[in-house]
């Protein structure tokens, strides 16, 4: 039987009232701390059931079981099957800059727990999970890896093996030209070869599950899936937060 403590359930009550929790978005009052207010919850563009079956494009509707996007079909992917909570717009955006940018790292739990939502293909059968890895430059000015913050979080879930997850599993081994302003061709070049695994873990024969906050076009993801396909896993898949729908 468990005990009820008055004294500290009068604190909680207290700490309610003088600093009510707020939405993770716009700080609008919501019942649970780490909650989107429902205006808010309704600005996420939310993926649905209908998507491309390796990307996660989302389709407007149903394109048939296993189907593909016309970029999947015309560059095939090296990953196997990539997996987002949200489109990259509307407060899904917010939330993925404010937590990139602005130092707003206490939105990775919520964020977190929004891709354990949504990943539940990708999550199941990988047998390591490892985030996105920055440049040791890059991630001295940003003083974080956002990638490994969600990371970090998805491997609280008590349904995730803490043996499974790596946060150190790849090292970024050249810094690369900031992506935002390159097109497809030049993003695959710019980030080809720039990842090596750094962890003494053997992934030969092993299912990989990479975590990042966005994904733009999959140069990143591809060109750390072939680092670990080239070291022996035998497949490499993807959970993002948000992913850019449109080019």
């Amino acid at each position: 039987m468990q005990i009820v403590n008055p004294i500290k359930n009068l604190s909680q009550v207290f700490l309610h009232i003088i600093m009510p929790p707020t939405c993770i978005s716009c700080s609008d009052i919501v019942e649970i701390q780490g909650q989107v207010c429902g205006k808010c919850w309704g600005d996420i563009k939310f993926i649905g059931k209908y998507k491309c079956h390796a990307c996660g494009l989302p389709f407007e509707f149903d394109m048939g079981k296993g189907a593909y996007c016309q970029h999947c079909l015309a560059h095939k992917p090296v990953f196997k099957k990539l997996r987002a909570v949200c489109k990259y717009e509307g407060t899904g955006r917010a939330l993925a800059t404010r937590l990139k940018f602005h130092d707003k790292t206490h939105l990775a739990g919520s964020m977190a727990r929004m891709m354990f939502n949504a990943g539940g293909e990708v999550l199941k059968n990988a047998d390591i999970i490892a985030p996105i890895p920055l440049h040791r430059t890059r991630k001295f000015f940003r003083k974080y890896n956002q990638a490994a913050l969600l990371a970090k979080e998805l491997a609280k879930n008590k349904d995730i093996s803490q043996a499974n997850y790596v946060p150190q599993l790849l090292n970024r081994v050249r810094a690369t030209t900031p992506q935002t302003k390159l097109n497809y061709a030049q993003r695959h070049k710019n980030v080809a070869d720039a990842f090596q695994i750094l962890a003494k873990t053997d992934v030969r024969g092993k299912t990989i599950l990479l975590i990042d906050d966005v994904m733009t076009t999959g140069a990143t993801m591809n060109s750390c899936a072939q680092a670990l396909l080239d070291a022996g896993a035998k497949r490499v898949n993807g959970l993002v937060f948000a992913r850019v729908t449109v080019d």
